[in-house]
């Protein structure tokens, strides 16, 4: 990556808080689709009520299983609420959580006011698309910029 950011301006590693865990509406451990992000971006989370295994209550982080013809792992997943803990205030939150979005950003809409200040949402379906836009005006925020699923937006940015 190349930056024209002054050295001062590059990101504090003290101010940031790295979560390794899939992002959802409920804290805990679920079953997560792993690899073939080349061509597959489907790398998304499994609920536990469709993994048949007898024992997946008790499986360990870090377990790999075969599931759908592919490739799953137990692990962590956190909320909003756990993500935003301690960090006071977020200037912007960026999403591109396979689906899971609506359920991520309706779960806590007081913790998204009081904290969020900008998001940037990419959705996997025109009913969470259609369904997050009532949610952010119905909390009064405005839409800077909307690009609709499966459409081409085109830049001409010039140097000033």
């Amino acid at each position: 990556m190349v930056s024209n950011l002054p050295k001062e301006s590059k990101i504090n590693a003290d101010k940031c808080r790295l979560i390794h865990a899939a992002a959802a509406d409920y804290c805990g451990n679920c079953w997560f689709y792993l690899g073939k992000s080349a061509s597959w971006y489907g790398q998304s989370m499994v609920t536990d009520a469709i993994v048949v295994s007898p024992i997946k209550e008790s499986v360990k982080i870090g377990s790999i299983m075969s599931y759908n013809n592919e490739t799953i792992q137990r692990m962590t997943c956190v909320d909003l609420k756990e993500i935003v803990k301690n960090q006071g205030f977020i200037n912007y939150m960026m999403l591109d959580i396979q689906g899971s979005e609506e359920l991520f950003l309706t779960k806590y809409p007081e913790i998204l006011q009081k904290t969020v200040k900008m998001i940037n949402v990419g959705t996997h379906s025109n009913t969470i698309e259609n369904n997050l836009r009532k949610y952010f005006s119905d909390l009064g925020w405005k839409c800077t910029f909307d690009i609709p699923m499966n459409s081409e937006v085109r830049f001409n940015i010039k140097r000033g």
